[in-house]
């Protein structure tokens, strides 16, 4: 998934990062090129759901 996001732990203006994968307990791994330190950590949806502003998804 593709997602534009809204200011918050990812941008301060506004950012696209891609989500990669869910783990078992329902975190989400985040591909997000301007940070290492947010692509190296797991996240909860809530959190991402809440700083989305669009989702685009894909699959091959």
């Amino acid at each position: 998934m593709i997602c534009s996001m809204k200011p918050g732990d990812f941008t301060y203006t506004g950012h696209f990062i891609v989500l990669t994968d869910i783990d078992e307990d329902g975190l989400v791994t985040v591909n997000n090129p301007n940070s290492p330190m947010n692509s190296a950590q797991k996240w909860d949806v809530d959190t991402l759901v809440s700083q989305m502003k669009c989702v685009w998804m894909y699959e091959l």
